[in-house]
Formats: structure tokens, C-alpha cells, sequence
């Protein structure tokens, strides 16, 4: 991701951030001389160099494992930057009361014809089965300074069709939306936006992915989740990836509520399992001036939920290079367990 974003939320999230976790890794390096034999013949710009790019690498391995959330390291080789960044919640509805309560007080109102159905995938569910057109749960998640998704998001949903027809199963701020057509395809789209030195930010386009016809089906439970990480833009049914396409620009400043339903046609059945991730830029650091990233250093290295590289990603382990000044070069080797060598 290009910029930095850091979480408000203190005090509502569990477990040490990602600079908190780099801080505590780079000072246990050095305080008990880790690597000793390595860095013997490194001045201590190099050895600061191969200790802040393998505690970043740790770092969003260990972000991946305990979150159970994917991680990211992104490397800028032309500036000698780089950075981790790690999916984090930012909201949480598993619908089983009226009115709607959520992870970090983000409670909903409802409009119209949302009821309970107690036959819910987990629980209780949110259903719009009967409701008039327009019926909705409004959700201000747009008050709550944590629920950015400009650099990338992760949302899971768990729904049920019980009549004919498609609908919109969530609207968040006409910025992000997910719906399933008549035909039982699934429709995801967001928007992106740029940054103007004169206008500030502008829209500039909506990205769209529909899968194939059929995936939803009358009376049957099915889980979807919809992932951008400024690269792809995914879909996936049943936990499997039916749709992707390449898409890199930051999504539009949430300024709006969410709205679940809220559309003609709200979705005809019922909803469950509504769980929201956002992206989340730690920190950048650059490399002193001596060292700089070899020509073969991959740009990102991700890391899949439960610490893992990302095998679609990733098909063998991944190496960064640092070359010094007298053409000296270290190699950080990443295995694909997630592993830092």
C-alpha cells in the first residue's frame, strides 16, 4: 500500500499492532546478538539493514498466524522502502437481536420489513424475506474513524435465498457494494478514487466482478467473501476463488453508513455472519544509504491467513536481496511455511 494508515482504535482491539511486534522482534535481535555470525563482517548500517527487513518479514508472518488474517510485505525497490501491512476487523454483526449489535458498539436501526429468523446459519439471521421494497439496517460506520478501506479490505458473508430473484445483500456508502442477480450470480464492485493537489480526492471509476450464474442457490446456505489487496480484486463461493481481476486504486473514503438490504430489492432470504476487514499500513522504513534491494526482489510477499506464504502467490520460496555498497550481497530467504531463514 502507498500510504501510512494507522488504527484509532486503541483500546477496542486485542493483541500487540504490527510496529509493536517489529519493535519488540528488532530489539530482542539485537540485545541478544542474533545472527552474530552472519553480520561479523557488516557495519552497522547493513546489520540495521538485514535486521529491519527480517523483523518486518516476521512480523506480517506473525500478524498472518495470530489474527488468522492475511499479511503483506510490500518492497519499493526504486526507493529502497518497505513496509508490512495486515488485515484487521473492523466490524463484526452475527444478527441475533433487533436492533442490530455489532463488534465495537457499531449497532444498526432497521427500516422496513428486516426481521429475526431463528434458523440462521449460526444463531439467528437477518432476513428480508416478505420485506417491502427499500427495507434496510442502517450501520454509522462511517462515525467510527477505524472503518477506512482505502487500501485494501476483506469481507465475509453467509447467506441463505428463500424466494426467486437476486437483490442486494449490502451497500456501504454507494462505495462498496454486494448483491446476487437473478440468476444466481454474485456482484461485487467498489470505487476507486485518486488524490487531486487542487480538488482532493476524486472518484475515478467503479471496478465490477460477477461470477457465473448458479452459485447462489434457493434454500441452501452459501458463504461468500469479496478481498482486495490493491492487486486483486477477488470473489470467493464455498471457500473457493470463482472471479478475480487486476485492479491497483485506493477505494473512496467511507463517508457514508453501511446499509444491509437497502436497495429495490433487498436480497430474498437471509443473512448471516457479517464479518468486515481493512486494510492496515503500519509503518514504512527505507534502507540506509549504503544498501539497496536487488533486481530480483520481489515487490510483495504475502503471507496467506495462518502464517503461511500465499501459495497462488507464491509457488516457491522467496528471496531478498541487499546489496552493499562494495557489491556484497545478503540474502533474506522466506520458505514457504512462512519461515524466515
Amino acid at each position: 500500500m502507498r500510504a501510512c494508515v494507522k488504527s484509532n482504535r486503541v483500546t477496542k482491539t486485542a493483541g500487540m499492532t504490527l510496529i509493536e511486534l517489529l519493535f519488540v522482534m528488532g530489539l530482542l535481535a539485537l540485545l541478544f546478538g542474533a545472527g552474530i555470525g552472519t553480520f561479523s563482517s557488516l557495519n552497522v548500517g547493513e546489520k540495521a539493514a538485514r535486521v529491519s527487513v527480517a523483523t518486518t518479514l516476521r512480523a506480517a508472518n506473525n500478524w498472518a498466524i495470530a489474527r488468522h488474517a492475511p499479511a503483506t510485505v510490500r518492497i519499493d525497490p526504486l526507493q529502497d522502502r518497505f513496509s508490512a501491512e495486515g488485515m484487521s476487523v473492523v466490524g463484526t454483526w452475527r444478527f441475533e437481536s433487533l436492533p442490530v449489535q455489532g463488534a465495537f458498539d457499531l449497532i444498526g436501526t432497521k427500516k422496513g420489513g428486516a426481521e429475526l429468523d431463528e434458523d440462521g446459519y449460526r444463531g439467528s439471521a437477518l432476513s428480508f424475506v416478505g420485506a417491502r421494497p427499500k427495507s434496510r439496517v442502517k450501520i454509522d460506520v462511517h462515525k467510527d474513524s477505524a472503518f477506512q478501506m482505502k487500501d485494501g479490505f476483506a469481507i465475509s458473508v453467509v447467506i441463505r435465498q428463500d424466494l426467486d430473484g437476486g437483490g442486494q445483500v449490502f451497500d456501504l456508502d454507494d462505495t462498496l457494494s454486494l448483491q446476487v442477480t437473478e440468476r444466481g450470480a454474485v456482484r461485487a464492485s467498489f470505487m476507486t478514487a485518486v488524490q487531486d493537489d487542487f480538488l482532493g480526492e476524486r472518484d475515478s471509476g467503479r471496478a465490477t466482478l460477477v461470477t457465473e450464474d448458479g452459485l447462489v442457490t434457493k434454500g441452501r446456505w452459501t458463504s461468500i467473501a469479496i478481498f482486495y489487496d490493491r492487486e486483486l480484486f477477488t470473489i470467493y463461493v464455498g471457500g473457493l476463488e470463482v472471479a478475480r481481476v487486476e485492479q491497483d486504486g485506493r477505494v473512496r473514503v467511507i463517508d457514508g453508513p453501511l446499509l444491509i438490504g437497502a436497495s429495490g430489492s433487498p436480497f430474498p432470504g437471509a443473512i448471516d455472519d457479517l464479518v468486515m476487514s481493512a486494510v492496515a499500513v503500519e509503518e514504512v522504513f527505507e534502507l540506509p544509504e549504503s544498501v539497496t534491494f536487488g533486481a530480483k526482489t520481489p515487490k510483495t510477499i504475502q503471507f496467506q491467513a495462518g502464517g503461511g506464504l500465499n501459495r497462488r502467490v507464491h509457488h516457491e520460496p522467496v528471496e531478498i536481496t541487499l546489496v552493499f555498497e562494495d557489491g556484497r550481497e545478503d540474502v533474506i530467504r522466506v520458505n514457504l511455511y512462512g519461515a524466515v531463514e
